[in-house]
């Protein structure tokens, strides 16, 4: 009935471990699956970055890409919380097993089958640690690119950085020259105007002669006669006087028109100037933004940096806790080797001696009945030998249950520290 009990309770056993075995292998599925994933991540990548070469749509896929790989890092993250809770599930597990393993030596001396199931299982969380390092080994190589794509972003954003210089430099070349220029218009505009007043001064002052000469023709008109060369002379005068004045005014309206047209053309220039200095201003301002952004984003990488750099650590750390923690059980399995081999050594000498205390009964069996054979006519005779036989056989029976309760307690005291 206890031998029944003992298979019942190792097919349970098996039946756990089978259990165990298909839920790592479930795991060991869906992190094929992760890795596949990341794999297709990765070609994504490498595709997005091969075909869009505008610096502008690079940092938006990047962008994507960065909260894709939080994404990707988060579920890593709850991957591998819920690989440590396995983890741990599956120590208690072991743990368990252990126990079971201890009571089922007290029993059932061979229990090699069970210590193998044991190594499988510790084989198998092997090979998940190594999937887990593989895993770690592929986030370095990610946070490695990440790197070097923020490398790329900061040249990026120097060269930009440049060009905002030199389009600021220009800029200021543009207002300078503007300056410059508008103050040689300015002076000509105010020669135009200072020649213009001297025109104007000169016309007043050709009429002014003309009012006085004409007041003395009307002063003179009475001696006519003897004034006719002099009258002559004068409207010679006053002819040329004219033409002068006609000429002035010709000049001036020419200076007038010519002034107008270089006002108008001065007025177009700056117009053009203002213009171009505006989109100058306005390529400088996006220039800025965009500067701006270029250096939200890289600090917004650096942060995300650090905190990768953060998380590796960790699991850094972990891996190393699970190494030890598979040392300590490498460890123990080999102490518990160690034990079951010893054990099965003293059980195999217990049974040695149990054996041969058996046969002696067998043999003093046999004796009793040959000599009952021997004595049937001798009643009192027989009568003494049976009881001398009886205490004889009582005494190596009471031997034989000392014997076997010593066995029966150096298999629960060599079993009770493992």
């Amino acid at each position: 009935m206890e031998i029944i009990q003992l298979k019942i309770q190792i097919e349970e056993s098996e039946g756990r471990l089978d259990n165990v075995r298909k839920e790592l292998k479930m795991k060991e599925d869906a992190l094929e699956y992760e890795k596949g994933q990341v794999l297709k991540l990765q070609n994504q990548t490498a595709e997005l970055e091969t075909h869009i070469p505008d610096c502008s749509h690079k940092i938006a896929n990047l962008k994507i890409q960065i909260e894709e790989s939080e994404g990707q890092l988060d579920n890593v993250r709850k991957e591998l919380k819920n690989k440590e809770d396995d983890l741990e599930y599956e120590k208690g597990q072991v743990m368990e097993l252990q126990k079971q393993t201890a009571e089922l030596e007290t029993h059932v001396p061979d229990c090699s089958n069970k210590i193998e199931k044991l190594v499988q299982e510790l084989e198998v969380a092997q090979e998940q640690l190594k999937v887990s390092n593989d895993e770690k080994t592929r986030l370095k190589e990610e946070l490695k690119s990440r790197y070097a794509l923020n490398h790329e972003l900061q040249c990026e954003i120097k060269e930009r950085q440049d060009a905002a210089q030199r389009s600021e430099a220009t800029v200021q070349w543009l207002r300078d020259w503007g300056e410059k220029r508008n103050k040689e218009l300015e002076d000509q505009i105010t020669q135009y105007q200072a020649n213009e007043t001297e025109h104007d001064n000169e016309v007043k002052k050709l009429k002014a002669e003309i009012d006085a000469l004409n007041s003395d023709i009307s002063r003179l008109s009475k001696s006519q006669k003897l004034l006719d060369s002099r009258m002559k002379e004068w409207e010679a005068r006053s002819n040329a006087s004219q033409r002068k004045t006609k000429q002035a005014e010709a000049e001036k309206l020419k200076l007038e028109k010519l002034h107008a047209n270089q006002k108008l053309l001065l007025q177009a220039e700056i117009s053009s100037l203002k213009e171009e200095l505006d989109h100058r201003r306005h390529d400088v301002e996006a220039v800025n933004k965009e500067f701006d952004q270029h250096k939200q984003k890289y600090d917004m990488l650096m942060t995300e940096k650090d905190e990768a750099n953060a998380k590796i650590d960790k699991l850094m750390a972990e891996v190393s806790s699970r190494d030890n923690q598979i040392a300590n059980m490498k460890t123990e399995l080999v102490q518990l080797q160690a034990q079951q081999a010893e054990l099965i050594s003293e059980s195999e000498a217990r049974l040695n001696l149990v054996n041969e205390l058996k046969l002696k009964v067998e043999d003093l069996e046999n004796e009793v009945t040959r000599q009952n054979a021997v004595i049937s006519d001798r009643a009192e005779e027989k009568r003494e030998a049976i009881r001398q036989l009886c205490i004889f056989i009582e005494h190596y029976r009471s031997k034989y249950q000392e014997l076997r309760c010593a066995i029966a307690g150096h298999k629960h005291h060599s079993v009770t520290p493992s």
